[in-house]
């Protein structure tokens, strides 16, 4: 890969997949890679569906405690942007934001998450 490429691929905010995180993540094993990412697309849905649940019985504290569990999963696929948003929900949540502040993130995120998985 050519170094404007690298640069390029680097500089980018990922709402999707940065394979060159999860290769890190998975020492080049190609089975790992493969269980981590069914791992990832069974528990990311499960999770949403999750915070989903709780949104409409305002629940926060699960919000916060699946937005949490999602940050390092979407750390390990590289997913950047997806990440940044799942921090910001459970910290809207932590600092006790208005339920509506909390809504807006998780539509925004089921937006962005309904095209990545």
């Amino acid at each position: 890969m050519s170094k404007r490429n690298r640069s390029s691929i680097s500089s980018r905010t990922y709402t999707e997949l940065n394979p060159e995180v999860l290769e890190g993540h998975v020492c080049g094993s190609k089975e790992f890679k493969v269980e981590i990412s069914a791992i990832f697309l069974q528990d990311v849905p499960a999770s949403m569906e999750m915070i989903n649940r709780a949104l409409t019985s305002i629940d926060h504290k699960t919000i916060a405690q699946q937005a949490h569990k999602l940050i390092s999963s979407l750390g390990i696929m590289g997913m950047e942007d997806m990440q940044r948003q799942m921090l910001e929900l459970e910290n809207l949540v932590l600092t006790e934001a208005s339920h509506i502040l909390i809504e807006q993130k998780v539509h925004g995120i089921n937006a962005k998450m309904h095209l990545c998985v």
